[in-house]
Order: structure tokens, then sequence, then C-alpha cells
């Protein structure tokens, strides 16, 4: 009979066959040069790796950060280069792997969030999809030229505090914004495949107001006779007023003469779209996000609700997965203020999938009752349920 354990590697040699399974599973992004730089930014302790009977047959990484819901940070584990051994993919191991991290990770954070390759492995212990990452697509052409009156200048060494408290305030207004920790941050300053990162920052007043990041990569529509040699992809911008969005609207739109397209990742509701003059952009869904909520009680406690809404939900949560997570649930809200208890009559019976998207607000209580996921007894319940958890999309910039 086969032995599962979990935990950190061991020794050397099981971190070495876990890079090996990463280079196998992300061969067309990744050397053993990049592998280590990828161990290095996450850190050895949030390496996690699967074995049977002593042999490296999964692994994972640990991603500590949050998530923005209703204007406050919710403690998250992000999950990222999941990898099975080909000589074990069938048998369970991904989903053994998942299980298990999810028992551990509920230690930790309430929340546990990913991007998926397939939606069966990480659905079935319990993930569920909760919101999307857009890529919005203009000509710079087609960009407003109207706001020169602040001051912009490049991004030194020393604005990196500035920017990361300015990039926070505006990411607790966005529900699905990542609550970024070191390697999210190591990812945004020091990005994958870019040569060349282009960083600067808009004052006013003599105070940070907005901040851009961007790369130029030969342009998408290179040899249209478009006359363009390369597009701007921002990789991370942020900004506190409708007046610091034009102003770099226009810093970007300065690269017209020879730059052809600007893409950012947004979302349907981004300041930086309602800003764009006219309809003459795109917007694409790169991919969808999913959670998992680990810890029904920490997660209610943890995120914002709508001030005027009071009452009381009773849930019955079914997972089977994480058995300590089920049961009965009361979250009493007063003003948008929570308290949680365990008990109450189930009113709201939902499974665990249902309830991270109605948790996140990515679904509406109606819609998960119309799919099966969530069964309500009166129509009161499900009314205050809507004004508790239902918002816009939820929506990140970041890949993780």
């Amino acid at each position: 009979m086969s032995s599962r354990t979990f935990g950190r590697p061991r020794d050397d040699a099981e971190r070495a066959d876990f890079a090996r399974l990463l280079h196998q599973s992300f061969v067309s992004e990744s050397t053993p040069d990049t592998i280590e730089e990828w161990f290095t930014l996450a850190g050895s302790e949030n390496l996690r790796v699967l074995r049977e009977n002593e042999e490296v047959i999964a692994g994972l990484i640990a991603i500590p950060m949050g998530i923005f819901l209703g204007g406050s940070s919710v403690p998250t584990t992000g999950v990222a280069g999941v990898a099975v051994s080909p000589a074990h993919r069938g048998r369970g191991a991904g989903r053994e792997l998942m299980r298990q991290a999810c028992e551990e990770f509920r230690e930790k954070a309430p929340l546990s969030s990913l991007y998926a390759s397939n939606y069966g492995i990480y659905r079935s212990v319990g993930y569920e999809r909760c919101g999307g990452r857009f890529l919005a697509g203009v000509s710079l052409r087609d960009l407003p030229r109207s706001e020169r009156s602040l001051d912009v200048r490049m991004m030194t060494t020393d604005d990196t505090e500035a920017v990361k408290q300015l990039y926070r305030e505006c990411a607790r207004h966005q529900d699905g914004a990542l609550d970024r920790g070191p390697y999210v941050w190591g990812r945004v300053e020091k990005p994958r495949l870019v040569k060349t990162l282009h960083s600067w920052l808009v004052h006013e007043n003599g105070e940070l107001v907005g901040f851009a990041r961007w790369h130029q990569p030969e342009s998408r529509n290179q040899g249209e006779s478009t006359g363009s040699s390369y597009d701007l992809d921002v990789i991370d911008m942020a900004a506190t007023s409708g007046r610091a969005i034009r102003r770099l609207l226009t810093l970007f739109a300065d690269h017209s003469s020879i730059a052809g397209s600007l893409h950012f990742q947004s979302g349907p509701d981004d300041p930086f779209l309602m800003e764009l003059p006219d309809r003459y952009f795109t917007l694409e869904l790169g991919d969808l996000w999913m959670v998992r909520v680990l810890d029904v009680e920490g997660a209610l406690l943890a995120r914002g609700y709508p001030s005027h809404v009071s009452g009381e939900l009773h849930f019955a949560v079914d997972d089977p997965t994480l058995a300590a997570n089920g049961g009965h649930y009361v979250l009493h809200l007063d003003g948008g203020k929570a308290h949680v208890e365990r008990g109450g009559d189930g009113r709201l019976r939902v499974d665990a999938r249902s309830f991270a998207a109605l948790y996140t607000g990515y679904l509406t209580p109606g819609k998960l009752a119309l799919l099966g996921g969530l069964d309500a007894a009166d129509p009161q319940s499900l009314e205050l349920a809507q004004a508790a958890f239902t918002g816009p999309l939820p929506w990140c910039r970041d890949m993780y």
C-alpha cells in the first residue's frame, strides 16, 4: 500500500525533484535558472511537496497575500506552480496535494486563491471561480491628451514605500484586488521576460497621486503599415483621482508618434476605462481566478459589508473536504459590522464551492439557487444575502 505525505521539501534533493516537476509542467516558460529564481522569490518556507513512498510526485508554491472584499483585506494563501509527475497523473495525486494544502492553509488564512489550468481538480476540493482578470487595449491615438498640469517624473527606489501605500489605498476600493505580499510585489517590480521597465509617478502639489509601470514590446500590428514599432504594455498602475488618471493617459498618448497601442490589465468598472473618451477600445477576459473558503467563521469576520445592511443570516455549509469547516453558522450584521457564531437554523443551505462564489460577490444568491448550489428557506434570507454580499464583479490586475 502506498503512503503519501505532505510538507516542505526536506532537503536539497527534494527541492530539486520539485524543480524538475515544474520544468516538465511549465517547460515553455521555464529553465532550471528561472525555476530557481521562482523558488527564491517565493521563499523556501512556502514550497510544498507531496510524496508517495518517499518519492516527490507533486508540489506547489504557497503565496501569503490578501484579497480586498468590501473594503477590507481578507488574509489569503495564493497557490502557484502546481505540478504533478507525469507518471502519477490521473491517480488522484493532484487532488490529494490540494486537499492536504487546504488542511494546512486553513490554520493560516481563511481563504485560498489560484488561477487554474483546469477547474476539475480544484472544484473537487471546494474551489470555485470567483473573479476575473481582463486585458484592455486601445490605440494611443484614441487616448485623451487633456491633462498636463500635474507633474510627472521617473520613479526611483526611494519611492518604493510610497508607491506601495498608494496602490493599497486604491486597491481596497476594488473587490478582488490583491493586498500584495512580497511575492506579488516581486513579480510587479521585476517582471519576468521584461528587459526594460519604465516607471513613472504623478504628483499634485508635491503629493504622490498616481504611478504606472510599463514596458515596450514589439508592436502587435507591426507589418500592417501602421507606422508603429512598439506598444505600451502596462505592468501596474494606480491613481487616486480622475485627474491623475487623465495625466497618466496623456503620458501614454505622448508616445503615439512611434508607438501603436496601450494594453493593460483591467476590469469592467476600471476607472482607467471610464476615462477613455470613446468606445474604441477592447476588453477581453484573460482568465478567471478561483477561491476556496477554508475557514467560514474567519472569512465572514474578515471581509467588509455595506454600512446600511443589518440582520441575521443563518448558514448551513456543506464541506465534505474540510469537515471542521462545515456546519451551521449565524452571521449577525449591524450597520455593516459583523459577528459570527456557530449554530442557528441553517435557512441558507450552501455547498463549499457556492459559498465561495457568494462570499466574494461573484454570483448572486438567486443565480446560485438556480444552479443548485444554494437553497433558501425563505425569501428574506435571499434578500439579506443579496444586500450583504453582492457588488461589482470582482477582478484584479495581478497574476500569481
